[in-house]
């Protein structure tokens, strides 16, 4: 958990520090639905629990937020894919 959770963080921090950058192509839209696929915490697997369907559809999010920011910042795709 303590390797997941430092890794959440750091993406949290980055992505927060998006609505500094005055020269940025995201939207204010795009801003907001990265913040709400990334959520307020990291999702993992409950103690004991096997049923991955939590963590399965929050990987997805994490993955439309990865395209979000793909697109509006013109990263390149085989970059992105390896995040």
């Amino acid at each position: 958990y303590e390797d997941v959770a430092k890794h959440w963080s750091e993406m949290k921090g980055f992505a927060l520090g998006l609505q500094f950058n005055p020269h940025s192509d995201i939207t204010d839209e795009e801003f907001a639905e990265i913040h709400t696929l990334m959520g307020q915490k990291p999702v993992v697997l409950t103690f004991g629990s096997s049923d991955r369907t939590d963590v399965d559809a929050y990987l997805a999010d994490l993955e439309d937020a990865r395209d979000i920011l793909q697109s509006a910042l013109e990263f390149d795709a085989e970059n992105v894919s390896n995040w």
